[in-house]
């Protein structure tokens, strides 16, 4: 590998160790816990500490990390098959459906959580820029990310949802801060030994809830529809400012440690500022919804970008100056295999919190979950070293490069001779 593709895989494994620090909570506590503090847990003063943590330094920064990473691979993987004289659109396409399958099964019988499929339809969108000058790519980005903020502030969902009445004004408080009620029966149902079969269940009735009811949806509550494009637009955005840190060198290592060493300034202060400007706007108002919708949310997603940003040139520096010494090639093995890393964090998750396995779904607080994170990320960093030293690639990465290409893939080393 070349030190190029050194920088990208270490970028990688730092992004994909980064995800439990905020995905856990989904798997251990109400869904509400992710953005509200005070649905669980909320008279402890530790846990107000470490949700104001991870909220600063991870709450969308290592998806962000994750993001850029992913628009920067579409240019990569087409430089590639251009060299070898491949097509590059079809087989762009081709993998991209693979890897919306692979995210819609991961959803379906895993975690709705998944950003797979997600990824793959934004990506599909993104490719025709990746021939893209630095300075279209740039007006792009920006064009993106300003629609996305631009959206969201005219779509408040908590305003909106007041004027459905009573009850549209309930169905987001219980969203946001559920009832003692509602949070029993969640978690009842999460503990169930036959929760695997339930998840599947509810997973159809998922679907069959939004093709019914869509139009309702989009029509009487349009603030659904602009909260989608918001995001979507947010994370294109974001890959195509990918894209565009990768043209110049950014991501690869190839700028001076002056302009590191700058942009990592810049991006902690901006982005420390809206994020604790955001923090301190939902805690002066005592978490209501309304407020949070409002502010609150937007002020910590423009923080994030910044911080994204801050942190790829954190990472590069401190690769280049040498401060993480061989622990760099731990954690290159884990960006190397991020597909499967990725997904295997699902399956840990759901054998130690749902009830068919352990079952410790709303035992722990988030300070006990500290000690479970570090514990996973040691033993994706063991498996990744483990499973290279025996093979090319990760099982999921084998798998989606089989089906993307038609033929069956070169997966132990020793295939190579």
């Amino acid at each position: 590998m070349t030190d190029r593709i050194q920088t990208l895989d270490l970028l990688r494994g730092i992004a994909v160790l980064g995800l439990p620090l905020m995905n856990m909570v989904s798997f251990a506590m109400p869904t509400a816990a992710y953005i509200n503090p005070n649905v669980f847990d909320g008279a402890s003063a530790l846990n107000h500490f470490i949700y104001a943590l991870f909220n600063i330094f991870a709450d969308q920064k290592f998806m962000g990390l994750f993001s850029l990473l992913f628009g920067a691979g579409i240019i990569l993987l087409a430089e590639k098959r251009k060299a070898r004289s491949e097509g590059t659109v079809s087989a762009h396409y081709v993998r991209m459906f693979w890897l919306f399958i692979l995210g819609a099964m991961h959803f379906w019988f895993l975690w709705a959580g998944d950003i797979l499929t997600f990824y793959a339809l934004i990506a599909c969108l993104v490719f025709p820029m990746y021939k893209s000058s630095t300075k279209l790519l740039f007006i792009i980005t920006v064009i993106s990310l300003s629609l996305s903020l631009s959206i969201f502030l005219s779509s408040n969902p908590y305003v909106t949802s007041l004027a459905l009445g009573p009850a549209g004004k309930a169905e987001i408080l219980q969203e946001f801060d559920p009832t003692d009620d509602y949070l029993n029966r969640i978690k009842e149902q999460k503990l169930s030994p036959s929760y695997s079969t339930n998840m599947l269940e509810y997973r159809s009735l998922f679907l069959e809830g939004t093709e019914a009811n869509i139009e309702v949806d989009t029509e009487e509550n349009p603030a659904s529809g602009q909260l989608f494009l918001s995001v979507t637009l947010k994370v294109l955005g974001l890959m195509t400012l990918g894209m565009l840190l990768y043209r110049t060198g950014f991501l690869t290592g190839k700028r001076s440690h002056t302009e590191y060493q700058l942009m990592a300034q810049f991006g902690l202060i901006i982005g420390m500022s809206f994020t604790l400007a955001g923090l301190f706007w939902n805690y002066s108002n005592n978490w209501d919804p309304q407020a949070f919708f409002k502010y609150g949310l937007m002020l910590s997603s423009i923080g994030s970008i910044a911080m994204t940003i801050a942190y790829v040139a954190l990472i590069v520096l401190a690769k280049q100056k040498g401060f993480f010494g061989k622990f760099a090639l731990l954690i290159e093995n884990v960006g190397r295999v991020a597909l499967t890393n990725y997904l295997m964090q699902s399956f840990i998750c759901i054998f130690i919190f749902y009830g068919f396995a352990l079952g410790l779904y709303g035992s722990l607080t988030r300070l006990g979950l500290i000690p479970i994170i570090i514990l996973m990320s040691a033993l994706q960093i063991y498996f990744s070293k483990y499973w290279l030293s025996l093979f090319l690639q990760g099982p999921f990465e084998w798998l989606l490069r089989t089906l993307s290409n038609f033929r069956i893939q070169a997966l132990r080393k020793q295939a190579e001779d």
